[in-house]
């Protein structure tokens, strides 16, 4: 019987003949190596298989049980549907019914809303640490329990197509849906990715954004292809952050423009613990050119890789190298890159043609990491595959060079007085006023333009910036139609969704906004 070659099972094999002794994981005082990492998803899986456990649902922290879970579900038959502890109960209650999960495995901090969220639904609760049957060696040094004795691990392979998680998206814009995601489709964005990122056994990767969202997928699933190591913290934060690149030997990691801010505003008295790092990849939202330029600025042995993609092409499309981030004088900073081998992306217009060069239009796509389908909605699923691409619903542009320029969200883009207006254009330049820290461009209601552009702009500390001075430095950058015509200023950080992007929605909905026109 012929193997499939596209699935997780194949790489963890491997990895456990290659790289059997080196560390895989490190969650604070526990650490395990391949060996005993991969033997603990092992039994993991056949512990889901005696309780009946097909497809389960994930509400916690980070921590190497999530982590095994997601492995358990990649390299076994199951299905994992990690949930976002940020939705409301009632949310939460909807994915559980709508998944079909046989359990819903939580861990202490999220116990409480575990139990709202399965209420009424015929769901179990199982503690995360129980069905894993975490247990510490006593003394010091932390390492697991129950070393492997015999052959190494070796998984039976699941079927490429087989559904290897369901990832919820949207659920506090509406009904949640869910991405199908197979092995095949996740497999495949890890060869693209290692394609052009310099995954080894030398990276230790630090994974702090939580796995419930597709942008951690990286994490979870490169580094241990290619004998490097994961470092678990529970959350973002700042000082853990810091503390665990000094701790760890952790020298790469993965985040979005917001938390790249709060980093650099934090460490920037001293820079130390931001320098262990050698390889950043960011994206989930599109980044200002003045917080690239700062970072390189800073941090000039940090290897910048920028990429764009969404959860239903379990995570990535394009990539941005630190190479190309850096020639030509900085010529494509503000592009997301090319798309990776395999990843067929076009540019279409609202007349549904296809877009020359540095026409804008929606982004579509055609590649094999892309989602099967939403799941239990067909009708979506049509629309979102229709005529045969994903509709991305971003803008976006191509070069005569094939690089990606991403513009806008279709439901972002402002209509002021005819013209369109696309907030990364204007946030761009406002970012690279040295007063401003960070900034959010939406559209407002406006009797005579129909929208009018407006600012949302939080400045560094100690510092003072007046909207005739930013209109100011706009001017020589911008057309007069996309210059904001008013201006709000914030003494707190923007608003930030679960994933850590910043919620235009919620500055779009506060009822009373300090405007200064």
């Amino acid at each position: 019987m012929l193997h499939s070659e596209l699935t997780y099972a194949r790489i963890a094999n491997r990895a456990v003949r290659c790289f059997a002794p080196r560390t895989a994981v490190i969650d604070g005082g526990y650490s395990a190596t391949y060996e005993q990492h991969f033997s603990r998803v092992a039994s993991l899986i056949a512990e889901l298989e005696e309780r009946g456990i097909r497809r389960y649902g994930v509400l916690a922290y980070n921590g190497h049980e999530f982590l095994e879970l997601w492995h358990a579900a990649l390299c076994g038959p199951g299905t994992i549907a990690p949930l976002n502890f940020r939705l409301a109960a009632h949310e939460l209650r909807q994915i559980i019914s709508d998944s079909g999960m046989d359990a819903l495995l939580v861990d202490s901090s999220w116990r409480q809303l575990g139990a709202e969220a399965a209420e009424g639904t015929g769901v179990p609760l199982v503690d995360i640490r129980e069905i894993c049957g975490t247990v510490v060696r006593d003394g010091t040094d932390g390492t697991a329990a129950g070393e492997p004795k015999g052959s190494p691990v070796r998984f039976d392979e699941p079927p490429e197509d087989g559904i290897a998680a369901l990832m919820y998206t949207g659920g506090t814009t509406g009904t949640p849906k869910a991405a199908v995601l197979s092995n095949r489709a996740m497999v495949l964005n890890l060869h693209h990715m290692d394609r052009l990122l310099d995954t080894g056994p030398d990276m230790r990767f630090l994974l702090h954004s939580p796995m419930f969202h597709g942008g951690p997928v990286y994490g979870v699933m490169n580094p241990l292809g290619a004998g490097g190591s994961v470092v678990l913290i529970p959350k973002f934060d700042v000082d853990d952050f810091g503390d665990a690149l000094l701790t760890t030997g952790a020298n790469a990691t993965q985040m979005g423009p917001t938390m790249l801010r709060m980093l650099l505003n934090r460490y920037s008295d001293d820079l130390t613990p931001l320098r262990c790092l050698r390889t950043l990849l960011y994206g989930t939202a599109p980044i200002t050119r003045g917080l690239v330029e700062e970072v390189l600025e800073k941090l000039p042995d940090l290897r910048l890789n920028n990429g764009y993609g969404m959860t239903e092409a379990t995570s990535a499309l394009t990539i941005l190298t630190h190479h190309q981030h850096v020639a030509d004088g900085l010529k494509r900073v503000d592009s997301v890159g090319r798309p990776f081998p395999g990843v067929d992306i076009r540019i279409v217009g609202l007349d549904g043609r296809e877009c020359a060069a540095d026409q804008v239009g929606e982004i579509q796509v055609r590649a094999g990491n892309l989602m099967d389908e939403y799941w239990n909605r067909p009708e979506l699923t049509e629309k979102a595959f229709d005529g045969g691409w994903y509709h991305s619903g971003d803008l976006g542009f191509l070069d005569d060079e094939g690089f990606l320029y991403v513009v806008d969200r279709l439901g972002d883009m402002i209509i002021s007085g005819g013209e369109n207006v696309y907030s990364a254009e204007v946030e761009n330049v406002l970012s690279r006023h040295p007063a401003v820290s960070q900034v959010a461009v939406i559209g407002r209601a406006d009797e005579t333009w129909g929208e009018r552009v407006h600012a949302v702009i939080v400045l560094h500390p100690g510092v003072v910036a007046t909207p005739e001075e930013l209109d100011s430095f706009c001017r020589p950058h911008l057309a007069g139609y996309k210059i904001p015509r008013s201006w709000q200023f914030r003494d707190e950080p923007l608003p930030v969704s679960g994933v850590m992007k910043i919620n235009k929605r919620a500055l779009k909905e506060e009822s009373s906004l300090d405007v200064e026109a």
